[in-house]
């Protein structure tokens, strides 16, 4: 019966320690990824850091004798930024609150001002 009973009592703690190297192992798995996965998310952000960030401002220009809306247009209008030179032209029509969707359709006179959006690299307060 001590025998039984040693058998029983040696079984168990083998069973044990199994279950205890088992997690063991587990563990040691799930630590091995989750450093695998955080060190390849910080390789992959710092390789992503060498675009160029834009900022979009408005800048005051006021018409010059001769000048419409499209000319000042093509000096501040970024392809990069806009799918069209319409939609830029909308967008100018909306910030100065003047109808139509084209060129043609905003009157402006020389020395009125119109705001424009632009968009550049360095940041400025």
């Amino acid at each position: 019966m001590d025998r039984n009973r040693l058998r029983r009592e040696r079984r168990r703690r083998e069973a044990q320690i199994r279950r205890h190297v088992a997690l063991l192992g587990f563990a040691a798995a799930v630590i091995i990824s989750l450093s695998v996965f955080l060190a390849s998310g910080i390789r992959s952000n710092a390789a992503g850091t060498d675009t160029d960030t834009e900022y979009k401002y408005y800048t005051s220009v006021t018409i010059a004798y001769g000048e419409n809306v499209y000319d000042v247009a093509e000096r501040y209008y970024s392809a990069d930024h806009y799918d069209s030179m319409k939609e830029y032209l909308r967008e100018v029509a909306d910030i100065n609150g003047m109808p139509g969707t084209g060129s043609e359709d905003m009157e402006v006179r020389p020395g009125n001002s119109l705001i424009v959006p632009y968009y550049s690299d360095i940041y400025k307060d």
